[in-house]
């Protein structure tokens, strides 16, 4: 009975653990949402992402996570179910503490897509992009470029 109990416990924290976890992603994936689409004219995530971190990494379609692991001797275990090697509809970003990634964000290259070529990683301070209207397409839909300072 008592290990019954145990278990129960720890599949509780492990799910509300995992929800958590989960919600963050789409409130800062929400949070980018509204800033691109308000006519702002950056994003300072040291405002945004309110919890304990200090490096953004950002991650364009086709990414090899194992290589840039190693690469800057971090850890990003969280982000390895997003498939980004194989995506080209997203740009992901991965929030680091110490070293490891804590919170990701799946964000999507519309409406707004990191213009990068390669990976970048960058301090909490020094977080902050430029919104830039690149093109407005035919549908009248405003595309934006989005710019380490």
């Amino acid at each position: 009975m008592k290990l019954k109990v145990i278990s129960l416990i720890i599949i509780v924290v492990v799910v509300v653990s995992c929800n958590k976890s989960i919600e963050s992603d789409l409130s800062l994936k929400t949070k980018l949402d509204e800033i691109i689409l308000s006519n702002q004219t950056e994003i300072n995530f040291d405002k945004i992402a309110d919890f304990e971190w200090d490096q953004l990494l950002i991650l364009p379609p086709y990414s090899i996570t194992k290589k840039i692991e190693e690469k800057l001797s971090i850890d990003l275990s969280i982000v390895k179910n997003s498939k980004i090697e194989s995506r080209d509809d997203i740009n992901l970003l991965a929030f680091l503490k110490d070293g490891k990634a804590i919170i990701k964000v799946n964000y999507p290259r519309y409406p707004g897509d990191f213009t990068i070529d390669d990976y970048i990683i960058t301090s909490r301070k020094n977080a902050i992009f430029t919104i830039k209207q690149f093109k407005e397409l035919s549908s009248g839909t405003k595309y934006i470029s989005l710019k380490l300072y």
